[in-house]
């Protein structure tokens, strides 16, 4: 994205639009998405303020114990809910492939900035943790994901796992990060519209490429090729970096994907499908029956 580009350009594309390649949505709620049953507990609290809300999807079908994914939005950390309609959907099939899926709130600027949205993701992972057992999930398998801004939240969760040792998430509890069209370097903090987000004080501790090392969890980064709001060079810089520290990474460059592209997750949206697989493998889900025939490949635009 280049500096030029204005705050309501940059946070409509970053994921905080109303709908997401929905022009068939229906009325009255969400469509009915197929696959195995997926129980949804909405607007739980996981700290006391008004904006600290979550979303858990789990699968009813489950034998065993599933991975737990703590997601969050996109948006720019400007704009964004965890109901906007395609994270909603992303989630729910990401959880239909065999994961419970906490879609979290965190603050946002300019009321909050770096590290208020990181201390929020910590705090609705604990209460994953806290919960996992309830929901289906194995407490010792939790994973950090997140498309654009929250693809950074997820990851710098991961590599600086001070923030989720605070508030008393045993650090071995988180097993890897998904980052999904992220803005991860030190480039991204001087865009003149992310003042507000990352002032000036805090840029030499901000960017994800900051304390990687070696016992650093695994990452896996996912950008589209035709990402013209945040260009797929900032996964490939976290990825070089994350190499040359040691820390285990794979980073996957689709082609003909563009930056919403990579949530397009409903079942008439195929293209999403090497997403949520490549997904199910990091994390080591077993889709369940009516989610093991879904494949495809991706969407060339």
């Amino acid at each position: 994205m280049r500096q030029g580009v204005g705050r309501r350009a940059f946070a409509r594309g970053a994921g905080a639009g109303a709908s997401l390649l929905l022009a068939g949505c229906i009325p009255g709620g969400l469509p009915d998405l197929g696959g195995p049953e997926v129980q949804v507990e909405r607007d739980i609290a996981y700290a006391p303020r008004a904006e600290a809300l979550l979303d858990a999807y789990h699968p009813v079908a489950a034998t065993e114990p599933l991975p737990v994914i703590v997601y969050f939005h996109g948006g720019g950390w400007q704009v964004g809910r965890k109901d906007e309609l395609q994270d909603m959907l992303f989630a729910r099939r990401l959880a239909a492939r065999g994961a419970v899926v906490i879609s979290a709130n965190y603050r946002l600027a300019p009321e909050a900035c770096y590290p208020n949205f990181l201390e929020d993701g910590a705090g609705a992972a604990v209460w994953a943790h806290r919960n996992a057992a309830r929901l289906g999930g194995d407490p010792a398998r939790i994973y950090f994901a997140g498309h654009s801004a929250g693809a950074y939240n997820a990851v710098k969760l991961a590599v600086d796992r001070n923030h989720v040792a605070s508030v008393g998430l045993p650090r071995d509890a988180v097993q890897g990060a998904i980052g999904i069209a992220g803005l991860f370097t030190e480039r991204c903090m001087d865009w003149p519209l992310l003042n507000a987000v990352f002032p000036p004080n805090v840029r030499a501790v901000a960017p994800a490429t900051r304390q990687l090392g070696p016992d650093t969890p695994p990452l896996l980064l996912l950008a589209g090729s035709l990402d013209f709001v945040v260009p797929p060079r900032e996964t490939r810089l976290l990825a070089e970096a994350a190499r040359a520290a040691g820390t285990p990474v794979k980073a996957i460059v689709y082609p003909g994907f563009g930056h919403l592209d990579l949530l397009a997750s409903a079942p008439w949206l195929p293209s999403a499908a090497p997403v949520l697989r490549d997904i199910s493998r990091f994390i080591g889900a077993q889709p369940l029956p009516a989610e093991q025939a879904g494949t495809g490949q991706p969407r060339r635009t």
